[in-house]
């Protein structure tokens, strides 16, 4: 499958579960999209990818890549039905407070993918760092995103959950290009490949990070 054959697949996809403004998000970020599916073809393609888990989005933009081209379950942290209006921060939240503890799938990813997703969790995001992190099988992949506008680009460690995160999907806190570095260096994983890309929709770059988790004997 080529890269226009996938994009028409998820045009479709989009098409069937979700509306026109959806398909307009997905086209106004498709720079970041791509992005990412180029990390895709040049450090997992000879991979064996077949357990994602892709937590942030309700549509699985970027992840549906791995069912389609190496059979993988893909598995959707945020899952929305068609209409529903609930934001991302708050179903990860019930991820990381309720579920990781006692998760089956703890350890057991090839790869897990986390964009669209940190700028808006109100909780503490070094607590969703290490469930994340907990997540990927030894020598497996995390793939993580960015806004780089700066605001609030500090207290990763608070639990910020007086925010009304019912208000909109706010960006409650971003980063720079440092504090982004920061926070993925803390995962201890290796990192494969960065890549800050201009996407016209958000109006700013957006850091796309692809991190290996090291296998020590």
């Amino acid at each position: 499958m080529d890269r226009n054959e996938y994009l028409v697949a998820i045009r479709a996809l989009i098409g069937v579960y979700k509306n026109q403004q959806d398909m307009a998000y997905f086209d106004g970020h498709l720079p970041r999209f791509n992005a990412q599916l180029d990390m895709f073809d040049e450090f997992l393609a000879k991979e064996s990818i077949k357990s994602v888990i892709d937590f942030g989005t309700d549509i699985p933009y970027t992840s549906f890549y791995f069912a389609l081209t190496q059979n993988a379950q893909v598995n959707l942290g945020c899952v929305h039905t068609p209409g529903e209006a609930q934001l991302a921060d708050n179903v990860f939240r019930s991820y990381v407070n309720l579920n990781f503890p006692n998760w089956k799938n703890r350890g057991n990813s090839d790869l897990v993918i986390c964009t669209e997703c940190l700028e808006h969790l109100p909780t503490n995001l070094y607590k969703v760092r290490a469930a994340l992190c907990e997540t990927v099988k030894d020598g497996g992949f995390l793939l993580l995103s960015f806004p780089l506008n700066g605001m609030n680009a500090k207290d990763y460690g608070l639990d910020l959950g007086h925010i009304d995160h019912n208000a909109g999907h706010e960006h409650i806190r971003e980063f720079t290009e440092q504090t982004a570095r920061e926070f993925y260096a803390g995962t201890g994983f290796s990192l494969v490949c960065e890549r800050i890309t201009w996407t016209n929709a958000y109006g700013g770059n957006i850091m796309n990070v692809l991190l290996k988790k090291d296998v020590f004997a």
